[in-house]
């Protein structure tokens, strides 16, 4: 492992977020990576007319930034599917 993903792990820090949190909303700038370990984001575009569809779940295998590793603007809006614990970088 080399010493820059190291210390990227050294610095993640644990969270336990409820239902209904929103993590990110559409065109806000990604400051905060959030990786579910045990709870389900759900990532949902906003239609014009006003509805909500969800695009995607994301679970223990993924994390939730934006679109990509290195895009800074959330494409979508997080919101905590199943609450449980996270870390976050």
């Amino acid at each position: 492992m080399s010493a820059s993903d190291a210390s990227a792990l050294r610095s993640l820090k644990g969270v336990h977020l409820e239902s209904k949190r929103v993590l990110s909303r559409t065109r806000e700038i990604i400051d905060t990576v959030y990786f579910p370990a045990g709870a389900v984001v759900s990532l949902v575009v906003s239609l014009s007319t006003g509805e909500m569809v969800e695009g995607a779940l994301v679970g223990k295998d993924g994390c939730r930034r934006g679109s990509g590793a290195r895009c800074k603007i959330a494409l979508t809006r997080a919101i905590v599917q199943l609450p449980g614990p996270y870390l976050y970088v």
